[in-house]
């Protein structure tokens, strides 16, 4: 029986899974098992997810008929592990050789914690650092760390975790309802349950490209956060927790860009922002304009303003930026 169990969902992904597969299969600890599960793709992940089973048994190839969705495939997954540990990777993410190593020998040296979390970096598609994760957390306190998470936002990549079997089970697993943060509410009942491990080395890694996340879904997925960490913070007040899951679900049935801020907070409202104008510019207006009388609103009116000039104005800051951010690293 494999002491770890690593957990994969993939949703046509063919031009990037075998990178996440070799990532895994080439640990300096190898005794875990790969559970792989495809989602009903209709590219040819299928077939190089078969062609890695054949050549290493060690991989657990799993294919759904219908998709289901990333939350409810997880779950077939972990359903299926058998290792003490469990952990995720992304099929467009990838690990650091000494990634699974690392985690288990901390785990085994503090059995207290029955999870861990790394630090993780964003590259670029040549695999160059452009950044390391939103939160910092190497030089905070486990405490600092879950107040971030308990008051702001999740604080980790769903990859960089690891967990016991056991923990997991305790706290219920994987939810559906919160699909597209179902990492963030487990994460939430884990600290109710156990003090977290935190690794300060950069072991997992994601690849900075363009996906095919719309902008409904990218506020979809932060009012179900705000709505996660609302019910988080009613259960530890001893309040009922169904009034926030109502709340949150009005608000995806029926949401006003112009009033979101009310409801996930200026900062994750500004971070929502960003993600739009990157994702599709005109789409930010409504929750840039609802910014401009909060702590953002100087940085909420550049965007505006270059919302407003001509598209090759844009490129031309674009590129002025980018040649300025490589004559700094040129210097260090």
């Amino acid at each position: 029986m494999p002491t770890v169990s690593i957990v994969m969902s993939a949703y046509n992904e063919e031009k990037v899974i075998s990178r996440a597969i070799k990532s895994v299969l080439t640990q300096t600890y190898g005794d875990f098992e790969l559970i792989i599960v495809d989602d009903a793709s209709v590219d040819s992940t299928a077939r190089i997810i078969a062609d890695f089973c054949e050549r290493d048994p060690r991989i657990v190839f799993i294919k759904n008929e219908l998709n289901l969705g990333l939350t409810r495939s997880l779950i077939k997954g972990v359903e299926r592990a058998r290792g003490q540990f469990i952990t995720r990777i992304d099929a467009d993410d990838y690990y650091g050789p000494r990634k699974i190593e690392i985690q288990v020998s901390t785990m085994l040296r503090q059995p207290e914690c029955r999870w861990s979390a790394t630090m993780a970096g964003e590259v670029d598609s040549t695999g160059k650092l452009l950044h390391l994760q939103g939160y910092d957390f190497r030089s905070k306190s486990s405490e600092e760390l879950l107040d971030y998470m308990y008051k702001t936002n999740n604080a980790l990549y769903h990859g960089a975790v690891m967990f016991t079997k056991e923990l997991y089970l305790m706290a219920g697993g994987y939810n559906p309802i919160f699909n597209g943060a179902e990492d963030y509410e487990l994460w939430l009942r884990f600290s109710s349950l156990s003090p977290v491990a935190l690794i300060r080395d950069v072991l997992y890694f994601r690849e900075s490209r363009v996906t095919g996340i719309s902008m409904h879904g990218a506020i979809r997925q932060s009012i179900i956060a705000t709505g996660v960490r609302r019910m988080h913070n009613a259960r530890q007040l001893g309040q009922d927790e169904s009034a926030e899951l109502t709340a949150m679900q009005n608000w995806l049935s029926s949401y006003k860009a112009l009033q979101l801020k009310k409801y996930v907070g200026e900062k994750n409202a500004w971070d929502l922002a960003s993600k739009l104008f990157c994702l599709t510019a005109k789409g930010s207006f409504p929750l840039l304009v609802s910014l401009l009388t909060s702590r953002y609103a100087l940085k909420s009116l550049l965007k505006i303003i270059l919302l407003i000039l001509p598209s090759r104005w844009r490129r031309a800051l674009a590129g002025t930026k980018r040649k300025k951010l490589d004559s700094i690293k040129g210097m260090r």
